[in-house]
């Protein structure tokens, strides 16, 4: 067995129960962040190329994303600081299904193509819930699930 797979079978085997499904992870903690995204080994970190493989391939995708996040914040909540706000809704495939529909259709409004954005939107936010769980991380700094202490439901969204 190699050290990857070596590393892959100790996180699987050292899953909390909390973050074993998606969505069901515990609220940040407020203060430091402890844990780091990528791998402290140098090598391994090279090998993750976020601005020259993601970020300067699509800048204007992701900029795109990023106003969904605006607009998605302003809507579930308004007057609080940009968060996704993992427990408002999780039905991220059925979403994805939906924005795929209307994917090519352009929002004069907006001046955009938003089921576009939302679609990638979706992606991003399913992929990093199936990365929590494949890697046993618990919820990034701009996410909060607040489920349990309000005791809401995943409510669908469009």
């Amino acid at each position: 067995m190699s050290f990857e797979d070596e590393t892959f079978h100790s996180r699987q085997a050292a899953y909390h129960p909390a973050v074993t499904e998606p969505n069901s992870a515990p609220s940040a903690p407020v203060g430091p962040r402890t844990e780091m995204v990528l791998s402290a080994d140098s090598d391994e970190r090279k090998r993750t190329p976020i601005y020259s493989g993601v970020l300067a391939y699509f800048p204007l995708a992701i900029a795109a994303v990023a106003r969904v996040s605006q607009r998605g914040n302003d809507k579930h909540n308004p007057g609080e600081p940009l968060h996704h706000a993992r427990n408002k809704s999780s039905d991220h495939k059925d979403c994805m299904a939906r924005h795929l529909c209307d994917i090519d259709t352009y929002n004069q409004e907006l001046a955009e193509y938003e089921d576009a954005a939302c679609h990638a939107w979706r992606s991003l936010a399913y992929l990093q819930e199936l990365e929590e769980k494949r890697l046993g991380k618990g919820l990034p700094p701009g996410a909060r699930d607040d489920s349990k202490a309000a005791g809401s439901s995943n409510t669908p969204s469009r």
